[in-house]
């Protein structure tokens, strides 16, 4: 009988579907798409596993894993760390003429914050990449981002002082 590893996960397959299904909200597709994942992160990751372990709740574990990493993703595009006005979908930053006023606002953010702006709005990076790039944590890059939208929010919504 055959006893590889591939074949001892695929005997996992329904109960992965299961809490892929649960952890989607009944999306189905994406359900499948999380399982093929886990699959491929487990074959990847096989000379891992511990013989005598629990090898479902293992695989549960990656599938979990891989959610999360979807959500977080989708929770990052739906940040929007562009300038009042700009629509990166229909305007491009040629096409989009800033204000010196904006500018001067953003020149003048403290420069922790004005790196972490600038890398989400100019290269659209996402929360993980701009805290590999500074090597800072994830919370911080986010606390920094609102922060420095919080700060040309409020320069940008404050009477010009003659």
């Amino acid at each position: 009988m055959e006893t590889s590893f591939e074949f001892l996960i695929e005997t996992h397959r329904d109960a992965l579907w299961r809490a892929a299904l649960k952890f989607t909200h009944g999306d189905e597709a994406l359900a499948d798409d999380m399982v093929q994942d886990t699959y491929v992160k487990a074959l990847r990751s096989a000379d891992r596993f511990q013989t005598g372990t629990n090898l479902r709740a293992w695989l549960l574990r990656i599938l979990y894993n891989n959610v999360m990493s979807i959500f977080r993703h989708r929770q990052v595009a739906r940040e929007n760390p562009f300038p009042e006005g700009f629509d990166p979908e229909t305007d491009s930053p040629a096409d989009t003429e800033v204000s010196d006023e904006l500018l001067q606002a953003i020149s003048d953010l403290p420069e922790d914050y004005r790196k972490v702006f600038l890398m989400a709005a100019l290269e659209q990076a996402s929360y993980q990449a701009i805290a590999d790039k500074l090597g800072i944590p994830v919370g911080t890059v986010m606390s920094r981002l609102w922060r420095a939208r919080k700060t040309l929010q409020q320069k940008l919504a404050a009477p010009a002082v003659n």
